[in-house]
């Protein structure tokens, strides 16, 4: 139950997969932007140097052109991304703890029926009395 086919592993894996649908969400998102983008300099009969710039800045590359990436210029500082807290950064996942919060909820629960029912009980053993 609470193995490698149990609970547990469900619950990582819908995590998991609700990342991938946020991440494939954002990613559509960006790619209708730049879509947008392009239409509007593709659209534009002025081949003036800003509307190159601005194509170049979003990431289009016109037939023909190349674009080169160079390994260790990327920027050391990036901004803030969700990812970035997951919870293998933690001593305890989230998973183990609701879980243990369940568990702690029905004993209260129980505790709080055994004891109602035990005055109850009580109370018609007084009343027979």
């Amino acid at each position: 139950m609470l193995g490698d086919n149990g609970i547990l592993e469900r619950m990582r894996l819908g995590q998991a997969k609700d990342e991938i649908k946020n991440s494939i969400a954002r990613l559509t998102r960006e790619n209708n932007n730049l879509q947008k983008e392009h239409t509007v300099i593709s659209n534009n009969q002025t081949n003036s140097s800003f509307y190159k710039e601005e194509a170049a800045k979003s990431g289009y590359i016109s037939k023909g052109e190349k674009y080169i990436f160079f390994k260790g210029t990327e920027k050391k500082e990036r901004p803030y991304i969700e990812s970035d807290f997951k919870e293998d950064n933690y001593p305890v996942k989230i998973g183990h703890l609701r879980i243990l919060w369940i568990i702690i909820t029905i004993l209260i629960l129980s505790l709080y029926f055994w004891k109602k029912n035990k005055e109850k009980n009580n109370l018609d053993d007084n009343l027979k009395a």
